[in-house]
């Protein structure tokens, strides 16, 4: 149904975080659009399930730091440079960010552009994604963009930053790769392209792979992008043309950010459960289907195994007892 989002809202808000300062017991879910906040029942504090409950064992820090500036002149470039110093002294004081990926999705005057910035955590069955940082620079001269992604790569260890090469951005993007090497990579849109990235995004949602920070206007954004078909039968993941404020800018910098860390494996984390039992598995021998043909790997669309998900489609069921604690955590998707 092409009047429906690639991005439920309800699969995006399972993957959201928030910092402690803003973990308010008093907020109201009906004023918030969209997003995610606590509330108080019954004098108790109810938690939503959200990403911060399926990796609490991990103990990550939850940090991140966002800001919009608009217009050009020092002030802009001072206050950019005083959000990176920031991120730099929690990341040493938290223990995280080691390793940053980094996405770009340029505009000018009619769009904003966005700068997002993950970490790549490695673990056993797969690589987290974890949002750190993001700004909005609106009507932000070309110049001043420029002086903002250099302080950004100077100072902070991001292993790739990909930068939207399209029209207005091929300039700039350019420029960068050219400074920096392997670094950056400037990325030329097309459908295939941004066809994989929204794929990578979406597969990450499923499996809680891609932590979120809970802002409104960025869940607003992801939840714009529609899957098409065009004329030429080919799949195009864009906003819908009705839709005049933003083109989805937050959401491609973020695919961008995402799509440039260790290629997504989702057979890894059945590997690794398959390493507890030589029994098959899946009692029912589905075979899951996806635009790469049929696979005999499950979509996890509930979780992530070894971690406590919300409830998911249906709960595959385990033909060894010994998999039975995983019952409710794999879940596929037919």
């Amino acid at each position: 149904d092409e009047s429906l989002s690639y991005y439920p809202l309800d699969l995006i808000q399972h993957c959201v975080f928030d910092t402690v300062e803003n973990l308010e017991p008093n907020i109201d879910p009906e004023e918030i659009d969209v997003g995610w906040a606590p509330v108080e029942e019954d004098g108790k504090i109810i938690v939503p399930d959200t990403i911060m409950n399926a990796y609490s064992k991990e103990k990550y820090n939850w940090y991140f730091d966002g800001a919009r500036f608009h217009g050009g002149g020092d002030i802009v470039y001072d206050l950019a440079r005083e959000m990176v110093d920031k991120l730099i002294v929690n990341m040493r004081a938290g223990s995280f960010g080691r390793n940053l990926l980094g996405g770009m999705d340029i505009g000018r005057r009619r769009d904003t552009s966005e700068i997002s910035l993950f970490e790549e955590v490695d673990l056993p069955t797969h690589n987290l994604h974890i949002e750190r940082f993001g700004i909005e620079l609106d009507n932000v001269p070309f110049k001043l963009q420029r002086r903002i992604l250099r302080y950004l790569l100077d100072n902070l260890p991001i292993s790739k930053m990909r930068i939207d090469s399209t029209s207005i951005g091929e300039d700039l993007a350019e420029t960068i790769q050219g400074e920096y090497g392997g670094i950056v990579e400037s990325i030329n849109f097309n459908i295939e392209n941004k066809a994989e990235m929204a794929k990578n995004f979406r597969f990450r949602l499923e499996d809680r792979a891609l932590a979120l920070y809970n802002d409104a206007h960025s869940i607003k954004q992801i939840h714009s992008i529609k899957r098409t078909v065009t004329e030429s039968s080919k799949v195009k993941y864009a906003t819908d043309k009705t839709v005049k404020d933003h083109h989805g800018d937050k959401f491609w910098a973020k695919a961008l950010a995402s799509s440039g860390g260790h290629s997504y494996d989702r057979s890894r984390i059945l590997r690794s459960v398959l390493k507890f039992s030589g029994k098959r598995i899946f009692t029912d021998g589905t075979l899951v289907k996806d635009n790469r043909g049929p696979i005999s790997v499950p979509i996890f669309t509930g979780g992530i195994i070894g971690v406590r998900p919300v409830a998911g489609k249906r709960a595959v069921e385990f033909a060894d007892p010994v998999m039975s604690e995983f019952a409710d955590s794999a879940l596929i998707e037919v």
